[in-house]
Formats: structure tokens, sequence, C-alpha cells
């Protein structure tokens, strides 16, 4: 964390889709890097893995615990900064 979040900060999320892929069960991943913003200073950063829908009628959270696998692609890992 590069600084604080305080009460009454305005707070503002940034986000890059970094990749987008296909476990072995048909879920779709896309790797998000997610930079909390106060005013305009960065505060801290993350990545997160969040399940899009594969096609039409497709509900990611419909899926049983069989094929609800967020690892299977990959770790994941923050990328290196360039500041």
């Amino acid at each position: 964390m590069r600084r604080s979040i305080c009460v009454g900060d305005p707070l503002a999320f940034e986000g890059v889709v970094r990749s987008v892929t296909t476990d072995a069960v048909g879920c779709v991943w896309a790797d998000v890097d997610v930079a909390l913003v106060v005013g305009e200073e960065r505060a801290t950063e993350s990545i997160a893995r969040v399940a899009l829908p594969a096609g039409d009628g497709d509900n990611p959270w419909s899926r049983g615990p069989a094929e609800w696998t967020p690892d299977a692609p990959g770790p994941l890992e923050l990328a290196k900064r360039k500041d």
C-alpha cells in the first residue's frame, strides 16, 4: 500500500485486462490488474481473476465445485511496475 485510504477520500477503481484464458472445463477467466486511486494518487494495487460467461446461456456462478477452478489458468502475479 502506497497511501492510506481514509473516510471521505474520493476513491476510484482502475483496471486493465491483462489476459483472458479458458480452463479445461470451459470456464473463461480474465486476469485484471486493479488499482485503487485516491484523487490523483495510486493508493494500492492488486490483481483479480474474474469469471466470464463462455457464451450465451452460460453462467459461471452456476458451476459446481468440480467445475469452479480459478487457479487452473495459472497463478496470479502482479505485473512489474514501471514507476
